[in-house]
């Protein structure tokens, strides 16, 4: 991840896929700022020069479960 681009790996049965968005400064970037290895949903646009991220959402990582 940079300033102007970030680059996300998808596991989905079992492949990965991996994809990057330009971030520019009409990007929206809620809960806080992005760190490597956090989890986050990406809203974007197809372009001719890319894709660009248009909202990044932080997702909360679950606790982990109580022992009894």
């Amino acid at each position: 991840m940079t300033d102007t681009s970030l680059t996300i790996t998808r596991m989905e049965l079992g492949k990965s896929t991996v994809r990057s968005f330009a971030i520019t400064k009409e990007t929206v970037i809620k809960g806080g700022k992005p760190k490597l290895k956090s989890k986050v949903t990406v809203e974007w646009v197809s372009g001719d020069n890319g894709d660009r991220a248009v909202k990044i959402i932080l997702r909360a990582t679950a606790p982990p479960p109580k022992k009894q």
